[in-house]
């Protein structure tokens, strides 16, 4: 019954929604029905307007064809004059031309050979000055290899003069060799042995002492255990007690320094009179091996100075033979001595001032030099001779060949005007003149007749163009009318009556369905009432299968005991709760400080970005998207694909994901400085960078350490990069070094590269 009650009452929920709904519709069509029949009277208008224009085009166009025609025909005409009178002008133009050609040649004639005569005389003193100047440059040739052979021996000879100081040098380095090697280094091999020979015994009086310690050590050790562990106490104080001590350690009572070693020593006496002879004797074993001791070490440290000293010697002796193998002995070839060298030396300069001597003497038998005036002033004559002559040739040639042309050219002419008049000529172009005048006129003012016409029926087809649009709309509109009218299931077309009959319908089956929810509200509490029975029978066998064979007020009052515990428990339980969260508040609240840390890097690291990274994917892209995974706060990198966020390490490359490290690390330096040192250790920035994105890196890097103070240390394995880096800030005027790693054998070292 409950089951087929709910199905009727849902089923007149449901029609009485739609119902409502519909007449809701219906109300709101009624203004769109009204819109629609006025829509019927503006699309009657329209079609009228554009059958008025469309026979009022329909009449202009033959016109405006007619005209176009007769148009056509004149330009036609006009055309074949404007032919004819080109024709007549070219003629005309043709005779006026030989009659220039042929005064123009005359006077071409008269200057070519005005030219012919100058180019004439203008060879001849050519030849007379280059005579001139070969013989006088021969005679400048010998004086100058005389005086280039006379300098280099004279070089030659200075150079010998200057070997002069090396061979010195060479001499004094063989005295220094020769004292170090002589004297000092074998003083300081004696003084070594000697230093050797004190340690042997130094090392041996050590050994000794050593042992008479280690007896005195173990005798003491011995009667220590034998008086047992008071014995061994108060035996360990005397030995560690110092002489000015006044405090008791073991009753802390005050006496003067004697007095307390004399009690402490009747005390070991008591114990064993032998104790305080063995601590005696044991202390001083340890003064004197610990005197051995540092007198050993004193001869450890003369023997390292001493080997120290040799080394130097030794490092100087090796440099000075270096410098007589690299620097001296290639100044003089094939010799082995200092005086070799100076033989060496004393002869090439004999030799060399011979044949100086010999190029003098003979330089001076030569012919005295022109002064090198006289010189320029004959080239600069020669070379204006030829330029004249060039320039006259020129002239000379092209004039030859301009005179033969036009010669040619009037024959030809005169051959073409042959037939011809020039007085007909002139008289019929002033008549053709005329007519394309005429022809002229008359095209303007039907032009102006075609281009009146057009526009009066570009302005019937603009007209024609509206109202077909506007009646497209008011179609369109009462098109989507029509749809509205039959989607709440009207037929024929749509009328205020008909709707209004509509509306009257819908309303009386609302009221009939809100009648027939009266009987079911009193179905309904039927129905209640009778669920309510059940359910207080279920309850009461419930209650009883619960407390069995005890009475209902005995397992209450069992109930009640059960909820005082729980409650001291739930006490206990919320007050955990309330640390925990407050723990977590707190935790929330430093987590916020950080998301907000991280925020505000956003705009800066983004900026940064934008400088390097080229693809607007990676580099407009949101950045640390902070979220929360088991209490625990995340920030990532997303870009949006396809309107879809993805990962930034799923679709950014090597170089890009290297980008975005630097540039984080970059705004968090600047933001957040933790650290007094400005500086960035930066580990290969660059790596798997192309030099033009590179650059885009070093320009950041750049101006981190203009204009925000920064100290950058930068590995890189590509040299290339390192360089270009190092140009950018020389362009700048920033300080900058670069160290190549180099493998040696004692490890790697660091070389300086510029």
């Amino acid at each position: 019954i409950n089951s087929y009650f709910e199905k009727i009452k849902i089923a007149l929920q449901q029609e009485n929604f739609a119902k409502k709904d519909l007449s809701v519709k219906l109300t709101k069509l009624k203004e769109r029905v009204l819109l629609y029949a006025s829509n019927l009277e503006l699309l009657k208008q329209k079609e009228k307007i554009i059958a008025e224009h469309t026979q009022k085009a329909d009449e202009l166009s033959p016109t405006i064809e007619t005209n176009k025609k007769e148009l056509q025909d004149l330009n036609e005409n006009l055309s074949t004059i404007k032919e004819e009178i080109k024709k007549l002008n070219s003629t005309k133009s043709t005779f006026e031309e030989v009659e220039k050609e042929v005064k123009d040649i005359k006077a071409k004639k008269t200057e070519f050979e005005k030219n012919r005569k100058l180019l004439e005389s203008l060879n001849k003193s050519n030849k007379e000055i280059s005579e001139y100047l070969k013989k006088n440059e021969r005679l400048r040739d010998q004086h100058k290899l005389a005086n280039d052979a006379i300098t280099t021996k004279k070089k030659l000879l200075t150079q010998m003069e200057q070997k002069k100081d090396f061979q010195k040098q060479w001499e004094d380095i063989l005295k220094i060799n020769q004292q170090l090697f002589e004297k000092i280094m074998p003083e300081l091999e004696k003084r070594k042995n000697a230093c050797l020979k004190s340690k042997s015994l130094v090392d041996k009086e050590v050994s000794d002492l050593d042992k008479i310690y280690l007896i005195k050590n173990k005798r003491l050790e011995s009667l220590n255990v034998a008086s047992g562990a008071i014995q061994d106490a108060v035996a360990r104080i005397r030995k560690h007690l110092s002489a000015d001590q006044r405090d008791c350690p073991v009753c802390q009572s005050t006496y003067e320094p004697e007095v307390l070693i004399n009690r402490i020593e009747k005390s070991l006496n008591a114990l064993n009179p032998e104790i305080p002879i063995a601590i005696a004797d044991e202390k001083e074993a340890l003064e004197v091996l610990g005197t051995a001791k540092e007198k050993l070490k004193k001869e450890n440290q003369e023997i390292s100075k001493i080997e120290s000293e040799l080394k130097i010697e030794q490092d100087k002796l090796d440099t000075n033979k270096n410098k007589i193998t690299e620097v001296f002995l290639p100044q003089f070839l094939d010799c082995k001595t200092s005086e070799d060298a100076q033989k060496y030396i004393k002869d090439n300069i004999k030799e060399i001032s011979t044949q100086i001597n010999e190029l003098t003497d003979n330089k001076n038998k030569f012919d005295s030099e022109v002064t090198s005036d006289a010189l320029s002033e004959a080239k600069l004559k020669k070379s204006e001779f030829e330029r004249l002559i060039k320039e006259l040739s020129t002239k000379t040639e092209t004039a030859k060949n301009e005179i033969d042309n036009e010669t040619e050219k009037i024959n030809n002419l005169t051959k073409v005007l042959s037939d011809k008049n020039k007085e007909k000529v002139l008289a019929d172009i002033v008549s053709k003149s005329t007519d394309q005048k005429q022809k002229t006129e008359s095209i303007q003012k039907l032009e102006v007749v075609i281009n009146k016409n057009e526009i009066q029926f570009k302005e019937y087809q603009k007209v024609l163009i509206s109202e077909k649009e506007s009646i497209s709309k008011i179609k369109g509109n009462q098109e989507g009318i029509c749809a509205e009218w039959r989607q709440v299931k009207l037929e024929s077309q749509p009328s205020v009556e008909t709707l209004k009959t509509k509306q009257e319908i819908v309303l009386k089956n609302i009221d009939e369905l809100e009648r027939a929810n009266i009987p079911l509200n009193s179905v309904e509490q039927e129905l209640a009432n009778w669920r309510a029975a059940e359910k207080y029978s279920e309850a009461d066998k419930e209650v009883k299968k619960q407390i069995g064979d005890f009475s209902e007020d005995d397992y209450l009052k069992g109930l009640k005991s059960s909820i005082d515990k729980n409650k001291k428990r739930l006490d206990s339980v919320q007050k955990k709760k309330m640390t925990v969260e407050a723990f977590l508040d707190n935790a929330k609240e430093e987590s916020e400080k950080i998301t907000e840390q991280l925020n505000a890097i956003n705009t800066p690291w983004k900026g940064l970005l934008k400088r390097i990274v080229i693809n607007p994917l990676i580099s407009e892209a949101p950045l640390l998207n902070s979220t929360i995974s088991r209490n625990s706060q995340k920030a990532s990198t997303f870009a949006n694909l396809h309107e879809e966020n993805f990962s930034m390490d799923k679709i950014a490359s090597e170089a890009q994901l290297t980008d975005l490290q630097l540039t984080f690390m970059l705004a968090m330096a600047n933001k957040y400085q933790w650290t007094p040192w400005k500086a960035l250790l930066l580990d290969d920035p660059t790596q798997h960078h192309d030099l033009v994105h590179a650059s885009s890196v070093f320009d950041v890097l750049r101006d981190y350490i203009i204009d925000l103070d920064y100290q950058v240390l930068m590995s890189t394995h590509d040299s290339v990069q390192a360089k270009f880096f190092q140009r950018k800030l020389e362009n700048e005027g920033v300080l900058s070094k670069i160290y190549q790693l180099v493998a040696r054998k004692g490890g790697v070292t660091a070389e300086r590269m510029m």
